[in-house]
């Protein structure tokens, strides 16, 4: 990352970000277990706007889930598994065990600025397959440490929702919380929800458009989980890859693609530019990987 990229993260963005795109060439893991505990709170959750979109200084399973993002890109450490656990206490204590599932927000969101989708109300319509597939993949890659949620009936239940109808109409955030849930898992779920994952990702980029601006699901997303999932695709991620570069090349940074629809001002000043940075973190991230793969 060059020096003009740097300063402007470091001028509106935000540090973490700053720190995992470091990462990418050198160990930052110490600092950003540092840094990611500024924004967890006493129950062990997370807060405090890490996920940007939404400002409840209180814990959430959304903020939460950024922070199980963020470290995982980590190598293993005694920091990390402490960070791990304290996550997974947080997260048995807040599942609803009548329905075996979670709940994104809670209703203390509607207190703060926050994106018009993330209004309390709009809860209920999340479908079972945001978040928790992906809130599974964690926990069955971190069994060893769970002691009250049964995974095995979790495990079935999301399963079960990915190998029915209703993932085939479901949102793009759907998607990416199933792909979380792939890439977390065992081989033996792999293989299960495998056929299912591409056809929804052959479904969701066969009319994608690189010269659109509009807030999509992307090529890139499935690749960096698994080049398998863009095979038929080589052409479009290319273009996808290609954009982003021109993007990184010309010291811009990757501006998110919505807005909210709801308190403009306070997402131009604080959101826009920490989701900026955190989006130009991934944008490296893939851009890396893509170019190590081609060698």
């Amino acid at each position: 990352m060059n020096k003009l990229l740097f300063d402007k993260i470091k001028e509106s963005g935000r540090n973490i970000d700053l720190l995992l795109i470091q990462n990418l060439e050198f160990d930052k893991s110490v600092e950003i277990i540092k840094e990611l505990r500024k924004y967890q709170n006493v129950d062990l959750g997370f807060g405090n706007s890490l996920e940007p979109d939404v400002r409840v200084p209180s814990s959430t399973v959304l903020c939460t889930n950024m922070a199980v993002n963020i470290l995982e890109e980590l190598k293993y450490s005694n920091e990390k598994e402490k960070l791990i656990k304290e996550i997974i206490d947080y997260y048995e204590m807040v599942f609803d065990y009548d329905n075996y599932c979670f709940t994104l927000t809670t209703p203390d969101v509607n207190n703060y600025p926050r994106a018009i989708w993330w209004n309390y109300e709009s809860v209920e319509d999340f479908d079972y397959l945001n978040p928790n597939p992906e809130i599974c993949g964690f926990l069955n890659k971190y069994h060893q440490f769970v002691s009250r949620i049964d995974l095995k009936r979790f495990n079935k239940m999301v399963i079960a929702a990915i190998i029915g109808d209703k993932f085939c109409d479901s949102s793009m955030h759907s998607l990416l919380s199933v792909l979380a849930y792939y890439d977390r898992s065992e081989n033996v779920i792999k293989n299960k929800v495998c056929p299912y994952i591409k056809m929804k990702v052959d479904n969701m980029i066969k009319n994608y458009d690189t010269n659109s601006d509009t807030y999509t699901f992307e090529p890139v997303d499935a690749y960096v989980v698994s080049s398998k999932f863009v095979n038929g695709f080589e052409k479009e991620l290319e273009q996808n890859i290609q954009r982003i570069e021109s993007i990184l090349n010309s010291d811009k940074l990757i501006y998110p693609k919505w807005t909210w629809y709801q308190y403009d001002d306070y997402f131009e000043k604080n959101a826009k530019p920490e989701w900026a940075s955190y989006l130009t973190f991934k944008a490296f991230k893939v851009v890396e990987k893509y170019n190590k793969k081609r060698g």
